[in-house]
């Protein structure tokens, strides 16, 4: 099978040592026509360019973010240098399995009505890793929004570099959820294929995010989809909108406001009530408020457990 120029992007932001892992990854590909654009957001940091020189791969090509800061401006300043007719994307703590690139270039070849692919992906959770189950979900707009389809984030999308330009680059007005943004415009436009191997690894990532820079995300995110979310049948509309806000109740809890956790619980139940093994999580946050209690970290581990197999 002929092989074409594949463009790797990653976009980089003062994590060095997970950035050599994502890049090493790279190389290491058992597909060898690659472009490995790697984009610094951060003039400041000279050590991701120290580090490409100690490596002195000439398919490395490394830039400074030109447009907005931040991880999306970082990567079209990626696409819009690539010359690959395939793009691929990897955050800078992540990590490549060798046949990724080959598996997915591969797998749109023997699929020509594909212009995209994911596959599943191994996940780090305390120290264990975990693999997705993807495989059986069809991929569309609905099961995206509804929880049903979930990827992988940022570094799982193999797609047409055509076919990227076509639906438009990522959203840099958004900060998180920007790779489901992206997903609902390709969805709606283009065909995209699930691989059944696991040719990813993404890193955990320790703490919890500010609820109130996710809830001011959210909202943006929210507002950008409001006709995808529309056009979801009744049932889906009202799943996708007590997901969002119980994400919110969590956060929130966790972050001891309570307050806040009880408005967006409430809001979520208006539209669903959705597992209730889930909710045992606010009854553990509103002990260990008062009693001090933490029995949260047990019930954590046990959630993953269910949700993915571990390996």
């Amino acid at each position: 099978m002929t092989t074409e120029l594949v463009s790797i992007i990653i976009p980089t932001f003062n994590r060095i040592h997970g950035l050599e892992n994502a890049i090493k990854s790279a190389l290491s590909q058992d597909y060898k026509n690659i472009e490995l654009i790697i984009v610094n957001d951060n003039k400041k940091d000279i050590l991701p360019q120290k580090l490409i020189t100690q490596l002195n791969d000439p398919r490395i090509v490394f830039l400074y973010n030109q447009r907005e800061r931040g991880a999306n401006g970082s990567r079209n300043t990626g696409i819009i240098n690539s010359r690959g007719k395939y793009i691929a994307f990897l955050d800078d703590d992540d990590e490549y399995l060798k046949q990724k690139i080959s598996e997915s270039f591969c797998f749109i070849k023997n699929n020509q009505t594909f212009e995209a692919c994911v596959s599943n992906f191994l996940y780090e959770y305390r120290n264990n890793w975990f693999t997705s189950n993807i495989e059986k979900k069809n991929p569309t707009v609905e099961n995206l929004l509804t929880g049903k389809l979930e990827f992988g984030f940022g570094s799982n999308l193999f797609v047409n570099r055509a076919t990227l330009f076509d639906v438009g680059l990522w959203n840099e007005s958004l900060y998180r959820q920007q790779d489901l943004e992206l997903m609902v415009r390709l969805l709606k436009k283009a065909k995209m294929g699930i691989i059944p191997l696991p040719l990813i690894k993404i890193h955990g990532h320790n703490g919890m995010p500010d609820p109130t820079v996710v809830e001011k995300e959210k909202k943006k995110y929210i507002k950008i989809i409001k006709k995808d979310i529309e056009n979801l049948p009744h049932k889906s509309k009202n799943l996708f909108l007590a997901l969002q806000y119980r994400e919110l109740a969590l956060l929130f809890g966790n972050d001891g406001h309570l307050k806040k956790m009880f408005f967006y619980l409430i809001k979520s139940l208006k539209y669903k009530l959705l597992n209730p093994t889930k909710y045992v999580i606010y009854a553990l946050i509103i002990l260990n408020y008062y009693v001090k209690i933490d029995l949260r970290s047990y019930w954590n581990k046990l959630r993953y457990k269910i949700k993915f197999r571990k390996l």
